[in-house]
């Protein structure tokens, strides 16, 4: 009778481990699968690229030969690409700057252009807008 009593419990316990066990695989076979962060490189975000207009005088005047060698100078030392457009009165010239990563970036071009003691001024160029003031003090656009 011990025998039968010991392997009864034996089978009893063999029940219990065998629903659990299939409750465990039930559920893991139900659980959505959920990609692996550790097997996913972040996604690769590439720097804007965009270009600006600026007009630029410099200090000592600069004839329309020598302005690409020295932009050319400026293009290596601020790591982007300088090229005159055109040659302005008064000794400025409209430059076209590429490879620039961003607003932040070309403001702080800019802002490092305006400290150099080489450079009398450097603005964004920009379509300027003309304004009519009419004799009753109205602006007209």
């Amino acid at each position: 009778m011990l025998k039968s009593d010991h392997s009864g419990k034996k089978s009893s316990w063999m029940s219990i481990l065998s629903i659990l066990a299939a409750f465990s695989l039930i559920g893991c076979a139900a659980a959505p699968s959920s990609p692996s962060v550790k097997n996913t490189p972040p996604p690769v975000q590439e720097p804007v690229q965009m270009s600006a207009q600026l007009i630029i005088k410099f200090t000592h005047a600069l004839t329309t030969d020598q302005a690409p060698k020295k932009l050319a100078q400026l293009s290596r030392q601020y790591m982007v690409d300088f090229q005159v457009v055109r040659e302005m009165s008064g000794g400025a010239f409209v430059i076209k700057v590429h490879n620039i990563a961003g607003e932040r970036h070309l403001s702080a071009l800019l802002e490092s252009l305006k400290q150099r003691g080489d450079v009398a001024y450097v603005e964004r160029d920009s379509m300027m807008q003309h304004h009519v003031m009419q004799p009753n003090g109205n602006v007209i656009k």
